[in-house]
């Protein structure tokens, strides 16, 4: 007897995404509407060897449209771990899978009405510790690419950090980990990737990541180090402009604590996208970030934005030269915290504890429950 639901709409699994977290592990090929419930899962898994998921499998494509395709080309974990993002993360055996599914629960609450499980403090870990900050970004060289996550790993609870969707969207690192044993949402511009830029796959992953967050009520911390949103013909394409707000939409919509810290450049859509301006929310910088509405070394911009004038000027190199040093003083962070775009200049060897304190005190005002307003899933 077939006792499969006439609608996806009208299965239990969709309802519960907003009371309980949800995990899907894809074994093996899965298709239609198997396969829709395993993407709409708060966190995914396929395995490497045996996975492969497909709204209509080899059979039906080649039936339908005349392509002849493998299952693990129409639809395994290289397809939907890096290119599509509709899975999570891979795994190669069912240890791992397990393993992950258990790190992944361990944030959060069991149901919205609870709120997240703290661990205890590490003793040799202290949440006052001092971040070696400077060892992982290089102050002399401001355009040097660098792996955000041994950031991560400097301002969190050492060997915290849970990452989530490492294969796609690689311009923006997202995640959960601990501080002081808080649970938090991680996300952290990848300058290796796109320079950092939020592109169209980037924004999705910040949305899921976000929601993920403000549905369980663990606070969200930003690490900002972004020339902007991508631009280009690929990224028009892919809608780069509605994904970019819909990111930022999701993070402005966020009832749970929201720390921004900008790091080293905040630039245009990129900078309005990291920040919550609710009560719980708040915006840090280290001095020497570079800001502004335009992503581009500032001789770059200069050239840009003020193309007219240097053009029609006698001594057009004499001309850049005085509007490169007119705009030296609109980019730097202490123009942003004159006008309150940020509210406060930390010492970088203070970020851990400074993050620390304003959530210990944040999070007093938080309340358990389901969540009430849009959210885009999956």
């Amino acid at each position: 007897m077939n006792t499969m639901p006439s609608a996806l709409s009208g299965h239990p699994v969709f309802a519960l995404l907003e009371r309980v977290p949800s995990v899907t592990a894809v074994m093996g090929p899965t298709a239609g509407g198997s396969a829709a419930r395993a993407v709409c899962a708060h966190f995914s898994l396929m395995s490497r060897p045996n996975g492969c998921l497909f709204g209509g499998g080899p059979p039906l494509a080649e039936h339908a449209l005349g392509e002849k395709i493998d299952k693990f080309e129409l639809g395994g974990h290289e397809v939907h771990t890096r290119a599509s993002g509709m899975i999570d993360n891979g795994f190669d055996t069912e240890a791992e899978a397990i393993e992950q599914i258990k790190r992944f629960l361990s944030y959060l609450p069991s149901n919205v009405r609870g709120l997240p499980p703290r661990a205890g403090v590490d003793p040799d870990d202290p949440p006052e510790r001092d971040c070696e900050v400077l060892g992982v970004l290089d102050p002399e060289r401001p355009r040097r690419a660098f792996d955000p996550r041994k950031l991560v790993d400097e301002i969190f609870d050492r060997g915290s950090f849970f990452e989530i969707g490492p294969g796609w969207g690689p311009s923006l690192a997202t995640g959960l980990a601990r501080i002081g044993g808080m649970p938090v949402g991680v996300l952290a511009n990848d300058s290796r990737h796109a320079g950092g830029a939020l592109g169209a796959a980037a924004a999705d992953k910040q949305v899921r990541l976000v929601e993920l967050c403000d549905t369980f009520h663990l606070p969200v911390v930003y690490l900002v180090d972004s020339p902007g949103i991508m631009v280009g013909a690929a990224e028009e394409r892919a809608g780069i402009l509605r994904r970019a707000s819909r990111a930022l939409l999701a993070i402005q919509r966020a009832t749970v604590p929201v720390v921004t810290l900008h790091v080293r450049r905040v630039f245009g859509l990129g900078t309005m996208a990291a920040g919550n301006p609710n009560r719980l929310g708040i915006k840090l910088a280290w001095p020497g970030v570079r800001q502004g509405a335009m992503g581009l070394p500032i001789e770059g911009a200069a050239a840009i934005m003020f193309k007219d004038e240097i053009a029609a000027a006698q001594d057009p190199q004499a001309a850049l030269a005085e509007v490169v040093e007119r705009l030296q003083g609109k980019v730097s962070v202490w123009k942003a915290a004159e006008n309150f775009s940020v509210e406060d200049l930390i010492d970088p060897r203070e970020t851990r504890r400074v993050i620390h304190r304003w959530l210990e005190t944040a999070t007093w005002s938080q309340r358990a429950g389901p969540k009430r307003g849009p959210q885009y899933r999956p």
